[in-house]
């Protein structure tokens, strides 16, 4: 792997997972006077901005450059940081709506934009190892964040851990700048020899797995992300208990690397599917679970079996696109994708709200159906790719 050109994505990543107030990331908006139905609204938003700007941002990216587009990304981050507390403080729904707006913006230009970058400047068949060595290091800054985040929040409270959480990210955002400019050797080829717009790239069969597949694996990350803390509490658990749910899941997602350095390139359609296939079970038999021993060790698990499939799909992305003889276009083609994910994501979102008064449970058996049944279907169609 070409460490001098991603050594810098490291840094970021780590500071990056440096988020010391995510264990209790829904009380920082509850506690402002935030409701579940607002918050589901609030993450709408945050869907919305992404699909507005996702686009138009892979555009100015295959224009300028993944450099300059990922320094664009950790800026309007730290951004977004600095709202969430004068949010906070200020409990304002206002400024939490602009806040979820601003973050938005900021994975317009992140998302397919360091998916672009890696897939240029890693070599042939590191790129799934290496996407998941590099969410290693942000996996490490979360578990350091959480360890810390008991004693911080003893410390100094919410407001403290917001204000720990802007100087790491302020650390990330001076690590972009030493990232290598990216080469052209994958890209400059095919430079002339395609034309039209990206938008076709996700009308075929093909196409359109990506986007569901991919859609269920985030609507997965967010349910996860929000709801475990509503699991523990129906075990009458105390929210600190999440800390050590979040050090436990956290550890095992570290393994995702190992797996995919284990098994050949040649089985990741197979890989894929067995994963997927898991986490539906999985997700299910937690909603399900009546025993607080079985929950936990599902939640502990959980976050893995998504984590593999999302790392093959992002490759798989990247070679379809090869196939369509459209690198030039490669950032503007990844966020067609992405924005097709977020309006699975809006509906979604605005479905939860309505129903987020009967409980966690309908979300999380709903997604895992659909998340067995959305496999299958793109196993099909990938497993000769």
């Amino acid at each position: 792997m070409k460490t001098n050109k991603v050594g810098a994505l490291k840094v970021r990543a780590l500071m990056n997972g440096l988020v010391f107030f995510a264990p209790i990331a829904l009380l920082v908006r509850t506690r402002s006077g935030v409701s579940i139905e607002q918050f589901f609204i609030l993450q709408a938003v945050l869907s919305l901005a992404v699909l507005v700007f996702e686009i138009p941002a892979g555009k100015l990216t295959d224009i300028i450059g993944y450099k300059r587009t990922i320094i664009l990304a950790q800026i309007t981050l730290l951004a977004a940081r600095v709202l969430l507390l004068i949010a906070y403080l200020a409990e304002s729904y206002i400024v939490f709506l602009i806040e979820a707006f601003i973050e938005g913006i900021s994975m317009c230009f992140s998302s397919g934009t360091e998916s672009a970058y890696l897939y240029n400047v890693l070599d042939e068949g590191e790129y799934a190892v290496g996407c998941a060595k590099i969410a290693n290091f942000g996996t490490v800054g979360f578990i350091i964040s959480t360890i810390a985040y008991s004693g911080m929040y003893w410390l100094c409270g919410i407001k403290g851990l917001l204000i720990l959480t802007i100087v790491t990210c302020m650390v990330g955002t001076v690590a972009v700048f030493f990232i290598k400019a990216e080469g052209n050797e994958k890209d400059c080829a095919s430079k002339n020899l395609t034309k039209g717009s990206g938008l076709r790239a996700i009308f075929s069969k093909e196409g359109l797995c990506y986007i569901l597949a991919l859609s269920c694996i985030s609507i997965g990350y967010i349910i996860i992300n929000f709801f475990y803390i509503e699991k523990l509490e129906q075990f009458a658990m105390p929210e600190e208990t999440m800390t050590l749910i979040i050090l436990g899941y956290s550890v095992v997602q570290l393994l995702a690397e190992r797996v995919l350095s284990i098994v050949k390139q040649k089985y990741y359609s197979y890989l894929y599917l067995v994963f997927m296939s898991l986490a539906s079970i999985t997700m299910v038999l937690f909603a399900l679970s009546k025993m607080m021993v079985v929950a936990i060790v599902l939640m502990l698990v959980l976050p893995l079996l998504l984590d593999v499939p999302g790392y093959i799909l992002d490759e798989k992305q990247n070679k379809y696109i090869d196939e369509l003889e459209k690198h030039n276009k490669r950032a503007e083609i990844l966020s067609v994708f992405n924005m097709g994910i977020n309006i699975v994501e809006v509906v979604f979102l605005f479905s939860s709200a309505l129903i987020a008064k009967a409980g966690i449970t309908i979300c999380f058996v709903v997604t895992g159906v659909i998340i067995f049944l959305i496999g299958g279907l793109s196993f099909v169609h990938f497993k000769h790719a």
